[in-house]
């Protein structure tokens, strides 16, 4: 009946770009179009009044036998978009990887399958090529990060020598020398792990190196002044480093799903009242930070550590991107069982094309390229919100300041 209509063998199955493949109720071959030859090698009259299962591989044909019985009790449509293991078997005996979409239909009381078939054999060599690079790629960086260890390990043993030598040179100066150790001490716990970011990290290794020359050099002159101002830029320097291993260990630890919360009864108004106290040496000259608080004896169930951490990350970002002379405005309340804290600053805002990225890992607006840091604090911030069930939103415009606000539950009804 179908083989003889020419028209409609033409119009629906010569000019598809997919093989085209149309069956009895018993899986035998009425009809297909010249793309199948493409597919498998097989002419149409070499399939015609064949069984489906001369293209299926020895392995799948009894299976097969049942599901096309199943498959005409119960038809549905089906397309193996998803399913990319899928194979027939070539003329010339070899295996062609396919997708393949199922059409049941019906005609004078007869029940036939349309399969539609794509030859996916080039897609899947790309794609193994594209492993292959990958894991090319991926033993290049294992290669570099080893050739980097190396280095920073010849860096910390050369910071080790210059630390001794400083020691030795300082006796007589007491309290520098009791800064100096601490810093020391503190350089070298972040040294350990300088290859997490060794981009970051350079620039700020290389100041603490040329500093500590410097201290040794005044030494010899007894210029306690230029002394004390080296050791304050070591100090400033180790902060930095510090803060780059922080962020970066919290990140690995919220991807994987390491942090472990500790709850206790806490004040956040304190907690903001101390961070404000903290941050006084960063502030850009006349910056000032104004701090309205509402209810400011009540006390919240949460973790104090990451609500400190969350803070200060978005306290230090506002003094960071505002201007000299700016004023950052902190607002916190609890209300309907939740935490919620505000902080408005007039800093350079975020481009509206780039807000939609914000919370993304080391994404970094582009207003804010020239500006040192990592792009993981805003990531770390949101990923530990989300961790203790809290939100976190802002509205920003550039050249406008930005206002950051969090909200966080009250895991104890008061």
């Amino acid at each position: 009946m179908l083989h003889n209509n020419q028209e409609f063998y033409k119009i629906c199955f010569e000019n598809s770009r997919e093989g085209i493949i149309v069956t009895d109720e018993f899986g035998i071959i009425l009809l297909t179009n010249s793309r199948v030859e493409n597919i498998f090698g097989y002419k149409q009259e070499e399939l015609f009044n064949q069984s489906v299962n001369i293209l299926l591989p020895k392995s799948m044909k009894l299976k097969h036998e049942t599901n096309i019985a199943n498959y005409h009790k119960k038809p549905f449509h089906r397309i193996d978009f998803e399913k990319r293991d899928l194979y027939g078997i070539h003329k010339e005996g070899h295996k062609v990887e396919v997708i393949i979409g199922l059409n049941h239909f019906e005609i004078e009381g007869k029940q036939f399958v349309k399969a539609s078939i794509s030859d996916i054999s080039d897609y899947k060599q790309k794609e193994q090529l594209f492993r292959n690079i990958n894991y090319q790629l991926g033993q290049e960086l294992k290669n570099k990060n080893k050739e980097l260890r190396a280095k920073n390990k010849l860096l910390r043993e050369t910071n080790k020598v210059l630390i001794e030598e400083i020691r030795n040179k300082i006796v007589a100066e007491k309290q520098a020398k009791s800064a100096l150790e601490k810093e020391i001490e503190l350089n070298n716990l972040k040294t350990k792990f300088i290859s997490l970011a060794s981009h970051e990290f350079r620039t700020p290794l290389s100041g603490i190196l040329t500093s500590v020359t410097l201290i040794g050099k005044h030494l010899q002159n007894n210029n306690k002044e230029k002394i004390d101002k080296h050791i304050e830029l070591v100090k400033s320097m180790v902060h930095h480093l510090n803060s780059i291993l922080q962020d970066f260990l919290a990140l690995e630890q919220i991807s994987k799903g390491e942090i472990k919360y500790q709850f206790k009864q806490v004040n956040p108004f304190e907690i903001i009242n101390k961070i404000i106290l903290e941050t006084k040496s960063i502030l850009k000259k006349n910056q000032k930070i104004k701090y309205k608080i509402n209810n400011s004896n009540k006390e919240i169930l949460n973790d104090t550590r990451i609500i400190t951490i969350i803070i200060t990350n978005l306290l230090y970002n506002a003094i960071k991107y505002s201007p000299e002379e700016s004023i950052i405005e902190i607002d916190s309340k609890i209300k309907n069982n939740k935490l919620i804290v505000s902080i408005k600053d007039e800093g350079i805002g975020i481009p509206k094309e780039d807000q939609k990225h914000l919370f993304e890992r080391f994404f970094r607006a582009k207003n804010a390229m020239e500006i040192q840091g990592t792009g993981i604090g805003l990531n770390i911030i949101k990923g530990h919100i989300d961790g203790l069930g809290g939100t976190v939103y802002f509205k920003s415009k550039e050249n406008a300041g930005t206002i950051f606000t969090f909200e966080l539950p009250n895991y104890q009804i008061t």
